[in-house]
Parts: structure tokens; C-alpha cells; sequence
């Protein structure tokens, strides 16, 4: 699990699920029941 800590994001937990290139990964966010896959820069997040 990590957390965002920058963008519209923020605030939010998500699950890491894969790198996106080398300055990106791919976050899955539950949003209204919802699982969304959403790609973050590697620096906007940190690890719970």
C-alpha cells in the first residue's frame, strides 16, 4: 500500500501495482466502490 502525496490525488491510499516506464507506476485507486488503475510519478507517492 501507498499513499499520494501530490496531485488530485492526494490524500488517498492505493495499491502499487507495476512500474510505468522509469519515472512513472501504475496505482490502483478504489474511488466510489470502484477500482481505478491510474499512473503517478514515482515521486508523488510513498510507501504506508
Amino acid at each position: 500500500k501507498v499513499i499520494i502525496t501530490e496531485g488530485a490525488f492526494e490524500g488517498f491510499q492505493a495499491i502499487f501495482t507495476e512500474p510505468d516506464g522509469e519515472a512513472r507506476s501504475m496505482l490502483l485507486l478504489n474511488l466510489i466502490n470502484k477500482e481505478i488503475k491510474h499512473s503517478v510519478k514515482n515521486t508523488e507517492f510513498r510507501k504506508l
